[in-house]
């Protein structure tokens, strides 16, 4: 009886250590940016700001963002903010899309002024002619 009470609460605890293990990797395969990855973006974007500017524009602000299923790294400038697309590679990593939209009004928006594909802009509501989209990579 002792011996089957045993074997009974080693079975419950190696399926609670399983289920808790099926949890962790399912929470881990969620893609992810690389620091490389988020420095080639922020660095190509600051040249092309500071060229269109004429002066050199700095990213104060960085965060990965997910809106409807999609991940975004979304960055502040001054009075900016700029929403660049990211797209999945092999499942695990994420990599940029070559599209970013930028607008000041919009800048507080969730949704507004962001690449809604890899060619354009969703409408910055607060002022639709306030969203920029800029190719890059």
């Amino acid at each position: 009886m002792k011996r089957r009470l045993i074997v009974l609460l080693l079975l419950v605890f190696t399926l609670s250590i399983s289920c808790e293990s099926e949890k962790t990797n399912a929470q881990n395969s969620e893609p992810t940016l690389s620091e490389a990855e988020k420095s080639n973006i922020i660095n190509r974007l600051e040249t092309v700001f500071s060229a269109q500017a004429k002066k050199p524009v700095k990213f104060t602000k960085s965060k990965l963002i997910k809106i409807d299923g999609i991940s975004y790294l979304r960055l502040w400038h001054e009075d900016k903010v700029t929403t660049t697309l990211l797209n999945t590679q092999n499942k695990r990593t994420l990599v940029d899309a070559g599209v970013s939209c930028t607008s000041t009004a919009c800048a507080n928006s969730p949704t507004g002024c962001i690449p809604d594909s890899e060619t354009g802009c969703s409408e910055c509501t607060e002022d639709p002619e306030d969203c920029t989209r800029t190719i890059s990579g």
